[in-house]
């Protein structure tokens, strides 16, 4: 167990546990990037087509900008990020690669990113650890990691096999933390804390579930801002208090763009929602069909308006 500071100096519990998958997916027998990466995070498949195939970056800056988790790296799921690296270019044929966000790295793969105006893929630390088991063996691991919040003090990462839904990680961890001192809050709440949607126990593991946060049944998120003057920022933090209506109200949008500034596949997440919103269709040529839902955008949003759902609309007509 590592222990986390929030911004306020709170200690959080942090803990990596392992539901045991033994399920494999077949390393595809060919040279090509997307073949893999494909099978090692569908979701993303459009966003990373789009990129520029010679051109890779793992960005070990942390997925959830929420109660310390900056600190947190998963350096532990890639392993020696050089021999990594090393051998995912050479399989490949990739020319520049960069490790960004491994405060104090100073090895083979060291260079500036910026995901604004980077063209290339990005990987996460634990894309890059499957990409390496696949490109060294003729399998790897059918795996999810799902980080959970477990009311305020506790944070877990969670190694799940592929296609585990969330009751399943809900039941690991609610049988894990019996043989604790912890008691399980009664008539428990899921939710996504970054788009702080209420999650369906038969929902599967996908980038808009693979964080999630249980409270009791009459508390609710409450992500409160503790940048400069309430201005749009990244830096928010989780807590919970007794739900009320007023936490889920929205108002109009400011036009901030705030959500574009955060957009890991470069969309303006307000724009293509005004367009859902007004029932326009064809929105692909504005990129719908790149976003995977990572909730980003909803996370900054001032007005509190849920523009992740409102885009997963979008794709779940078309699809």
């Amino acid at each position: 167990m590592v222990i986390l500071k929030d911004p306020q100096g709170t200690d959080l519990k942090y803990e990596a546990l392992d539901m045991k998958s033994t399920s494999t997916i077949k390393s595809p027998d060919t040279s090509n990037l997307m073949d893999f990466l494909e099978l090692i995070t569908p979701e993303k498949r459009s966003w990373w087509a789009s990129s520029q195939p010679d051109r890779l970056t793992v960005d070990f800056r942390a997925d959830l900008p929420l109660q310390g988790m900056r600190e947190q790296k998963d350096l532990d799921l890639i392993g020696d990020p050089d021999t990594t690296m090393t051998a995912i270019k050479s399989r490949f044929g990739v020319k520049h690669v960069v490790i960004a966000g491994l405060d104090g790295y100073q090895g083979d793969f060291t260079g500036d990113f910026n995901r604004s105006s980077f063209e290339g893929i990005v990987l996460t630390a634990a894309e890059a650890g499957r990409l390496y088991q696949a490109v060294c063996g003729k399998t790897f691991d059918d795996v999810r990691y799902i980080h959970v919040h477990w009311g305020s003090e506790l944070i877990f990462r969670v190694r799940a096999p592929g296609g585990s839904q969330v009751k399943d990680i809900v039941s690991f961890l609610s049988e894990y933390l019996s043989k604790t001192n912890v008691t399980p809050e009664k008539d428990q709440v899921i939710f996504n804390p970054l788009t702080r949607r209420e999650l369906d126990p038969e929902e599967t593991i996908e980038p808009e579930t693979a964080v999630i946060a249980i409270a009791g049944e009459m508390r609710r998120l409450d992500v409160t801002r503790t940048g400069i003057l309430n201005r749009p920022s990244v830096r928010r933090k989780l807590s919970y208090r007794n739900f009320s209506d007023s936490l889920d109200t929205r108002r109009p949008c400011c036009n901030c763009l705030a959500c574009s500034s955060v957009c890991r596949a470069g969309l303006s997440p307000s724009i293509l929602y005004h367009f859902a919103e007004s029932g326009a269709e064809d929105l692909d040529s504005l990129g719908a069909d790149l976003c995977f839902h990572c909730g980003l955008c909803t996370h900054v949003c001032p007005s509190n308006i849920p523009l992740s759902t409102g885009i997963g609309g979008i794709n779940a007509d078309a699809s």
